[in-house]
């Protein structure tokens, strides 16, 4: 499974990168760290799967969440800024990690992007952590 992790903070995005591949078994295709770069990315349809920070250098990556569930592509939206109080009505029930994270907590966020990409339907309900 290819993913895109989207994260301006670069130590945050290798972490997350090293765990998605020495962890749970992905492919990193790429890091981003702006919108305008994944949002080409997405459209050349090059990802399986995107974890996504909601807080990019002060710029919400809402344009990111919306293509991303448009073309029913699993992502979780992480974030230690935005709230999900504050992400827009249509991204409420996506699933959001809050940093800090522990590294159980982001593998079973990144597995439940596993089971999203093999189900039929794409369901944006929050995943369990076990």
């Amino acid at each position: 499974m290819r993913i895109l992790v989207v994260e301006d903070e670069s130590i945050i995005a290798r972490d997350i990168a090293w765990v998605a591949e020495n962890v749970a078994g992905y492919t990193v295709d790429r890091i981003v760290s702006n919108v305008d770069e994944a949002l080409a990315i997405i459209s050349a349809g090059q990802v399986d799967g995107a974890v996504l920070d909601a807080n990019l250098n002060g710029q919400n990556s809402d344009a990111i969440a919306k293509e991303l569930k448009r073309q029913s592509i699993p992502f979780f939206l992480l974030s230690g800024v935005i709230s999900r109080k504050l992400l827009p009505p249509e991204l409420a029930d996506a699933p959001f990690l809050e940093k800090p994270y522990s590294e159980p907590d982001l593998l079973q966020y990144l597995r439940n992007l596993r089971k999203a990409a093999t189900s039929l339907g794409c369901s944006w309900a929050h995943p369990t952590i076990l």
